[in-house]
């Protein structure tokens, strides 16, 4: 689930859920530079905002993840519901 959007960087704020039902905490995605943005099916350019809020995603990474509070992370495909 998406729950806050910071302009200043162009990431969200996704309180992570694990396919296997596990909660690992919020993580903070911003998208990379050849990264697929799906929204209801459509593929769009449109940077992430805060319309995304409140919304559920699923994310994709190259699983390399900063070691700061909230975790950081790049993704490589993300859609939105």
């Amino acid at each position: 689930m998406i729950t806050d959007f910071y302009e200043e960087k162009g990431q969200v704020l996704i309180d992570n859920e694990e396919d296997n039902g596990n909660k690992s905490g919020p993580i903070l995605i911003s998208l990379h530079t050849n990264a697929e943005l799906i929204i209801e099916g459509e593929i769009v350019a449109a940077p992430l905002d805060d319309t995304l809020v409140g919304r559920s995603a699923d994310v994709w990474t190259g699983g390399v993840i900063a070691k700061s509070y909230p975790p950081q992370t790049k993704a490589l495909k993300m859609v939105i519901h």
